[in-house]
C-alpha cells in the first residue's frame, strides 16, 4: 500500500474555483457509492498505514466570524489528514474487496514518530487518526470499547499503523 504524505493528498485533491478550501463533505453520489458496497462482506480487521498525524494542538484553529466572535474550526492540516485517511480506506476497500468491520471496536495504533527534536506524546496521537477514520467509515468513535497504542523508535519514515477490529455481523 502506498503511503501518501499530506502534501501529496493536497496536490491530488481537486479544487473548485482554484480556492484553498478542502473538499465538501460526502454528497448523494458518495452515499449511493456506499450503498453499492452494501453487498460486500465485512472484514473482521482493518489495517491502514497512515501518514504521521498533526498534533492535537494543530487540529483546530480559532477564527473570527463576521460578527467578531471567535470560533474553533478544524484546521486545514486536520482536513487534509482526514482526506489522506479517506484515500487510504478507499484503497483498502479496493484491494480487499470488503467493507470495514462493524461495531463494537478495538483500536490499536503503532506509532513511528519522525526523527526531530519535538516530543511526541503517545496519547495525543489518537485524536486525528481516530476522528478521521470514523468519519470515513461513517461510525461514531464512541463504539470503541478498547484502545491500545505503542510508540516505536523515531523513524525516517514517520507513520501510524492503525488496526481496527470489530464484528463481521450486520
Amino acid at each position: 500500500m502506498t503511503i501518501m504524505t499530506i502534501e501529496q493528498v493536497r496536490a491530488a485533491t481537486p479544487r473548485r474555483g482554484g480556492g484553498s478550501k478542502p473538499p465538501k463533505p460526502p454528497t448523494a453520489i458518495d452515499t449511493a457509492r456506499d450503498a453499492q458496497d452494501a453487498h460486500l462482506p465485512r472484514a473482521p480487521r482493518l489495517e491502514l498505514t497512515l501518514p504521521f498525524p498533526p498534533s492535537v494542538n494543530g487540529l483546530y484553529a480559532t477564527v473570527p466570524t463576521t460578527g467578531g466572535i471567535l470560533i474553533r474550526v478544524k484546521s486545514r492540516r486536520a482536513k487534509f489528514y482526514a482526506e489522506a485517511v479517506k484515500w487510504a480506506l478507499a484503497a483498502w476497500k479496493r484491494d480487499q474487496g470488503m467493507r470495514p468491520p462493524a461495531p463494537p471496536y478495538s483500536l490499536t495504533l503503532h506509532v513511528y514518530p519522525p526523527r526531530d527534536k519535538r516530543k511526541h506524546d503517545l496519547t495525543n496521537m489518537f485524536k486525528a487518526p481516530e476522528d478521521a477514520l470514523f468519519a470515513a467509515i461513517g461510525q461514531d468513535d464512541n463504539t470503541v470499547l478498547r484502545a491500545n497504542a505503542r510508540k516505536y523508535e523515531a523513524s525516517s519514515n514517520p507513520r501510524i499503523v492503525l488496526i481496527l477490529e470489530g464484528s463481521t455481523a450486520e
